[in-house]
């Protein structure tokens, strides 16, 4: 096939994904990235001799394609982790993805009383008809009301700054791990041994020296063809194809690509479009939004704080909602004999979080880490490092799937137009499903029948499946 011209914005890992794939086929690529590096939110930073990502990203697929591609990129620095979580409750730490009696032994007796309660009463009655629609829907069918309120709906709360009963059910059906009630009543009360399930992730692939090895890997093989500190500014079209992007980044550019990739969130691109879209796509464009997080690192001269992978803090006492240890993840993330501890912020831009001032915003979550988690010593700390993300999260609430359709169906008649990735879609995907979109877009784009939006659709635990 002859070569063939395609832009693609957003140098993230859905971007240079798919500019490296068309690269790969022969195709004249270019990527623009607005930040000063690649990598969005898959960017390792360094500090100090201290590397921490922003958010801990495991990675692990069920398609070995994907697995493959991402292997081939990271080559020999691709390293194998050991998976554990916890939730902080009451002063202790509780086995996460919730295994009932480990839960229990952690919230005292009478709540103990009524959590069995609850899962004797579901594994009895049967599942109510039709999906659920919220979270709290989803979490009160399969957990019961009692673990419900006492771990997940504060946290999910804290995260996402909506009610509980706002939020798309599909989200928990995807991210949090249901108990199977039969077994476990099963197991209750005749010490039976439940289903057989293999957790996909009790190890995972990791880069030796942080996640962002990955876009830093694709961005090298690209070479010049990956301009950072540039942006669209707007995208001019004829209603049919998007006919011109004008490019701000030292100075105002136009460029006719003959196809667009954009991986850039939606809500952006849309409201880059001249003419304007119709009012209707206006609107269900600002009723989408994006949760932002603050990352407060911490670094810590100490060898180790805790075994966990993450931690999660539903109590809105604790400043921060999750943290993660990088040296756990790989022991090239901090200097010999040292350590750090990233607090994640989650809030929405403009707030008073995203507003505090650095020094006050690491001052808190440091006195949360030692007064009242004990993880250290206050003069244990070595420095420390704020960094902003904007746009983490596409806020799922209930409402959001028939807005984005409306989007959807409106882009959909731009012929020289492709979106993949998490802010791209308006969709909550992990790397692995973000590197499986790029692939079904450059499939398209060469000639295949494969679909961006069928990637993560299945309403089902990303990291489980039955073995019996």
């Amino acid at each position: 096939m002859s070569a063939r011209d395609a832009l693609v914005l957003g140098g993230g890992p859905a971007g240079l994904s798919a500019a490296a794939l068309l690269h790969r086929r022969g195709w004249s690529v270019n990527v623009i990235e607005r930040a000063a590096h690649v990598g969005g939110l898959t960017r390792t930073i360094e500090r100090d001799g201290f590397r921490f990502d922003l958010g801990g990203h495991r990675f692990y697929s069920k398609n070995p394609a994907v697995t493959g591609f991402f292997a081939d990129v990271i080559g020999d620095d691709l390293i194998e982790v050991d998976r554990r979580s916890s939730i902080h409750f009451r002063g202790r730490f509780v086995d996460y993805p919730i295994r009932p009696w480990n839960a229990l032994r952690h919230v005292g007796p009478l709540t103990a009383a009524r959590i069995a309660a609850d899962l004797v009463r579901l594994g009895l009655r049967r599942t109510p008809p039709g999906a659920p629609r919220s979270l709290e829907d989803w979490m009160l069918r399969n957990y019961g009301r009692t673990l419900y309120e006492t771990y997940f709906k504060v946290y999910a709360e804290k995260v996402w700054g909506l009610s509980a009963q706002d939020i798309d059910a599909g989200l928990a059906a995807q991210r949090v791990k249901g108990l199977d009630l039969r077994a476990t009543l099963v197991n209750a009360l005749f010490r039976r041994r439940p289903a057989a399930v293999e957790s996909m992730v009790e190890r995972f692939h990791y880069p030796r020296f942080g996640y962002g090895q990955f876009c830093d890997n694709l961005a090298a093989e690209l070479g010049q063809r990956v301009a950072t500190s540039t942006e669209p500014v707007r995208i001019r079209h004829d209603g049919r194809r998007l006919t011109a992007i004008e490019l701000a980044g030292g100075g105002v550019a136009t460029c006719s690509p003959e196809v667009v990739v954009s991986s850039i969130p939606v809500t952006a691109l849309v409201r880059l479009l001249d003419p304007a879209p119709p009012a209707a796509v206006q609107q269900a464009v600002d009723g989408l939004g994006f949760r932002a997080v603050v990352f407060a690192a911490v670094f810590v001269d100490r060898p180790s704080v805790r075994p966990e992978s993450w931690i999660y803090f539903p109590s809105p006492a604790i400043s921060f909602g999750r943290v993660t240890e990088p040296r756990n993840w790989s022991p090239d993330l901090a200097p010999a004999d040292k350590t750090s501890i990233v607090a994640e912020h989650f809030c929405d831009v403009g707030d008073a979080t995203w507003r505090q001032d650095d020094a006050a915003l690491v001052a808190r979550a440091t006195r949360d880490l030692t007064a009242e988690l004990g993880f250290f010593a206050p003069d244990e700390v070595l420095g420390s490092a704020v960094v902003r993300a904007p746009a983490a999260y596409p806020r799922m609430d209930t409402g959001h799937r028939g807005r984005l359709e409306t989007i959807e169906r409106y882009l959909d008649g731009f012929a020289n137009l492709q979106v993949i990735g998490r802010g791209g879609m308006y969709r909550y995907h992990n790397t692995d499903h973000v590197i499986e979109t790029a692939m079904a877009c450059v499939d398209r784009l060469t000639g295949g029948a494969a679909d961006p939006r069928a990637v993560n659709t299945e309403l089902a635990y990303h990291e489980e499946k039955r073995t019996a």
